[in-house]
């Protein structure tokens, strides 16, 4: 049994594709492919349903993910002790963003945050922004916050509980929409339909210290 079965596991369940997932981790479809299935053998159940598309999880895949979940996290956040305590500590702290918090809301509120650079040096995660890919940078242990939008209703947030989170502010989501002739919408019930609030959230290990 190896720890990147179990993070091979986690970036499948949450992409829904091996395809995405073996982007997202860097390695062959195929190599991916194998190590899932080791797992499964380990185990001894299958954990994905491979007939359906987009890829489910089996009902002993639903059940292994929890542990799956508490086990990379707790490596992770031990590693981290570790190397802190051995004064080992990166001097530089991560950060995982999609583009539109990267550039509009990052800058001004890590100014504020941080105004005189205690923290010392501060990096965007330069990985392609996806919002799975960044969930998987936290859940491996490759970056120390995300900084995301969250609604209720997104189930990939589930993932993410255990890690301390801090609500930073609001902002409202709405679909548009050309106009008629006379200047009103095409679509009015679509629009009003599809206006949500999402919060803006950091989520990490060390939330709690900012």
């Amino acid at each position: 049994m190896e720890l990147k079965w179990f993070e091979d596991f986690l970036s499948v369940s949450h992409c829904y594709s091996f395809t995405r997932a073996a982007n997202e981790r860097n390695i062959t479809q195929s190599a991916l492919s194998r190590r899932i299935k080791q797992l499964e053998e380990w185990l001894g159940v299958p954990l994905f349903d491979r007939k359906t598309y987009p890829v489910r999880l089996t009902p002993e895949g639903q059940e292994f993910l929890t542990t799956a979940s508490e086990m990379v996290f707790s490596l992770t956040q031990l590693r981290g002790e570790l190397r802190e305590r051995h004064g080992q500590k990166s001097s530089i702290l991560h950060f995982a963003s999609l583009n539109t918090l990267a550039q509009t809301f990052f800058p001004d509120w890590i100014n504020k945050v941080d105004p005189t650079h205690q923290c010392g040096c501060i990096r965007l995660s330069d990985h392609p922004p996806s919002f799975a890919g960044n969930i998987a940078l936290l859940l491996d242990g490759k970056t120390d916050f995300l900084l995301t939008y969250t609604h209720d209703s997104v189930a990939l947030m589930k993932q993410l509980e255990r890690f301390p989170s801090i609500e930073l502010g609001t902002e409202v989501a709405m679909a548009v929409c050309a106009p008629d002739s006379d200047g009103k919408p095409l679509y009015p019930s679509l629009s009003a339909a599809c206006r949500r609030r999402f919060s803006v959230t950091v989520i990490g290990p060390f939330s709690a210290m900012l």
